[in-house]
């Protein structure tokens, strides 16, 4: 909405292995809607685009790789073979994909855009899009994303979660909340035997709580 607002560019820079019971629908469909072009980075080098991240580069205006990332498969392994799965249908504008691809790999494969030994870091990925024409839903647009004087122009970049928010985000899963209750209740189980308050203790509840936040904060399964 910010950048709609301001005539800007968004980048997406894209660096998840999947997703767990988590629909991301709404949020797709916001990017196909989007007024002003959608970037989907998957970098720095080494990022990974799996599981249903993979379904951002089908609807974003544009989609570019850095060197060395991994994209797909589309399903964890064990669910890919004789699941009966549907694909999403934004999955749709993209060939199936069940092994992951290189970025060179995903190029030829029509999954991404942009894909070059070059790109590597996030002023190589603006300069390589500067000048190139990107269809959103308002039409065509030529991107300004880089000035040879000024560097980076006229950009709305989603903002990195912060180290608290990180955490939460990553204990908010059913497979993270079943190891945190477990080692937690562990721990608390160890203090009851020792004599006084201990880092054991501490520690017990701490993982605990995160536990609790996890169970409350993680998406049902669908």
């Amino acid at each position: 909405e910010l950048a709609e607002r301001a005539g800007a560019t968004v980048l997406l820079q894209l660096d998840s292995p999947g997703t767990m019971a988590v629909e991301a629908g709404d949020l797709m469909q916001r990017v196909l809607e989007a007024q002003v072009p959608v970037i989907t980075w998957v970098g720095p080098v080494g990022a990974r685009a799996a599981g249903s991240a993979v379904a951002f580069l089908a609807v974003d205006a544009l989609s570019v790789a850095s060197p060395g990332v991994g994209i797909g498969p589309e399903w964890p392994a064990d669910l890919l073979e004789g699941a009966g799965r549907e694909r999403p249908p934004a999955m749709t504008e993209l060939p199936p994909i069940r092994t992951a691809l290189t970025a060179q790999e995903a190029l030829d494969a029509g999954v991404v855009d942009l894909a070059n030994p070059d790109l590597t870091g996030l002023d190589d990925v603006l300069r390589e899009l500067d000048g190139r024409v990107a269809t959103t839903a308002a039409g065509d647009v030529t991107l300004e994303t880089f000035d040879q004087e000024r560097g980076v122009n006229r950009l709305v970049r989603f903002h990195d979660l912060g180290p608290g928010r990180r955490v939460l985000h990553a204990v908010a899963n059913p497979g993270a909340v079943y190891v945190l209750l477990v080692l937690g209740l562990a721990l608390i189980a160890f203090e009851l035997t020792q004599a006084g308050l201990g880092v054991a203790g501490v520690s017990g509840a701490a993982l605990v709580g995160l536990g609790v936040y996890g169970l409350v904060a993680a998406p049902p399964d669908p």
